[in-house]
């Protein structure tokens, strides 16, 4: 298994008729969509005086992730993949 660090921003995909505090069924990253099979452990990190509400989820292929939400701007960032195969 192939771990990384990203914190990068992504594109999500939430429920239909969902609020923004919904979370995603789908996320898009480098132009690749990743469907989400579930969700894990959730938790609140605060970095550099930033709120971020972070979950683990499980892609449909098997890779697990933390997708992170910033609790003010509603911005959506892959933080950490741990990926089964590597990801060019």
């Amino acid at each position: 298994m192939h771990s990384i660090s990203i914190y990068q921003p992504v594109t999500v995909e939430l429920p239909a008729g969902s609020s923004r505090d919904a979370l995603p069924v789908a996320f898009w990253w480098r132009n690749r969509r990743y469907d989400v099979a579930g969700y894990g452990r959730t938790w609140r990190a605060d970095e550099d005086d930033e709120p971020w509400q972070c979950h683990l989820a499980q892609t449909r292929r098997g890779d697990t992730t933390e997708l992170r939400r910033h609790l003010h701007t509603g911005e959506w960032q892959l933080a950490r993949a741990w990926w089964r195969e590597t990801v060019v």
